[in-house]
């Protein structure tokens, strides 16, 4: 799943953000971490819960005859190359 759309979809800011303060930097790797005595100063870190919070049941799509076409008139229309995501075709069963 990418993560701007489940962002986009069904995250709630107010709702669904979890602060977590003072927890130890992995290794310096935070450019906005002081160094103090040659040690870091702890971090915080936020969770962004985008999880589907239900089973969304299943999706209605047109047919694959008429996603054939669509496609075919994409091609006859000179439009650039395109090629059905993976995350579609595994939706579709066509992994």
């Amino acid at each position: 799943m990418h993560m701007d759309w489940a962002m986009n979809s069904r995250f709630q800011p107010a709702r669904d953000t979890i602060l977590i303060e003072d927890v130890n930097p992995m290794g310096g790797m935070d450019p906005t971490l002081a160094i103090r005595d040659n040690v870091f100063e702890l971090a915080s870190q936020m969770v962004c819960d985008a999880t589907q919070p239900h089973d969304a049941g299943e999706f209605s799509v047109p047919s694959e005859a008429l996603m054939d076409r669509a496609l075919e008139l994409w091609s006859e229309s000179g439009l650039p190359e395109f090629e059905i995501p993976k995350r579609v075709k595994l939706m579709l069963g066509g992994g």
